[in-house]
């Protein structure tokens, strides 16, 4: 996948207000950003999206401004990604870890030590197991 654009169609900065119709969701994802109800987002958009967005009741499109079509610098990229991972590491291992797989045995039963097995089959039983005198015959 690269990031180049189409040819002819240039890339707009531009702020989206979202108007959610009466008993419609107050946040909603389309083209690719979330909108919240009342709420400007600044986007970025191409020209074909920004044209959707104006001709959709439901947005209030600002003035738009070119995008200057620099690429961004990899190495930055690539520490803004290990920065990012690193803190959702650092967020797993706050929260206890990763969740349990799917059919892991969340509470393993804990055998009883071997003292203690002892201990209760003779508060049972005495020293040892008798017939009790109604099953003689």
């Amino acid at each position: 996948m690269t990031d180049e654009k189409p040819k002819g169609t240039s890339l707009k900065k531009v702020s989206v207000t979202y108007k959610a119709p009466p008993g419609d969701s107050k946040v909603i994802e389309a083209f690719g950003h979330t909108f919240y109800h009342g709420k400007a987002e600044d986007v970025t958009v191409d020209e074909r999206t920004l044209g959707k967005l104006r001709n959709n009741k439901h947005f209030e499109v600002g003035k738009e401004t070119d995008v200057d079509a620099a690429k961004p610098d990899p190495a930055a990229e690539k520490a803004a990604d290990e920065a990012a991972q690193k803190e959702d590491e650092a967020k797993l291992a706050a929260q206890g870890g990763p969740p349990p797989q799917r059919g892991a045995v969340l509470n393993k039963p804990v055998p009883p030590a071997e003292d203690e097995h002892k201990k209760e089959d003779t508060a049972k039983h005495g020293k040892g197991f008798q017939e009790a005198e109604t099953h003689k015959k």
